[in-house]
């Protein structure tokens, strides 16, 4: 459950809801606290609307080296990082 005093900011954008999911499953395992946003929007809107994963501004760091190994490992596709730079 998150708690109404940290702050939430979008580390990365997915076009797939798989990928989305599986970063999101990899940082919860490894205990960031994270979340998908516009889910339900991509669904409806696809392009127009990439999915967010929000994770605690505390534990960016730690998120950013966590997928940065997973997309290495397995080709896991993300539309831009936190700072909005493209890295497809």
């Amino acid at each position: 459950m998150f708690s109404l005093d940290r702050r939430m900011i979008t580390l990365r954008t997915f076009d797939s809801s798989g990928a989305a999911s599986v970063a999101k499953s990899a940082l919860e395992a490894n205990g960031i606290l994270c979340s998908l946003a516009d889910e339900n929007a991509h669904l409806y809107l696809m392009a127009a609307v990439p999915i967010r994963l929000l994770v605690s501004e505390e534990q960016v760091e730690e998120a950013t080296q966590i997928l940065s190994g997973l997309s290495q490992g397995n080709g896991l596709e993300e539309d831009s990082d936190a700072n909005g730079t493209q890295t497809a």
